[in-house]
């Protein structure tokens, strides 16, 4: 799956899942293949945790708000371990 389409696809699925997730509001979702692997606090938390799991980067990160939004270039962009 192309990057564009897995992103539309998982903010499609958390936006199906925002209203369960109500007290999740301003952690940052960790999504994968449509599915909610984790919230977190921060988003560098997120990535730390997703770049070490996920190896082949098909994931997306989301900032949960009481209705999720787009972060367009933040949801692609990558972060420099060294």
């Amino acid at each position: 799956m192309d990057r564009g389409k897995m992103l539309t696809a998982n903010l499609a699925a958390l936006q199906e899942l925002s209203p369960s997730l109500v007290d999740e509001a301003g952690k940052y979702a960790l999504m994968r293949d449509g599915k909610l692997v984790q919230s977190f606090d921060s988003a560098a938390d997120a990535h730390l945790f997703a770049r070490e799991k996920f190896k082949d980067d098909g994931y997306s990160l989301h900032k949960i708000n009481a209705a999720p939004i787009d972060l367009g270039y933040f949801s692609v962009m990558q972060f420099d371990n060294s």
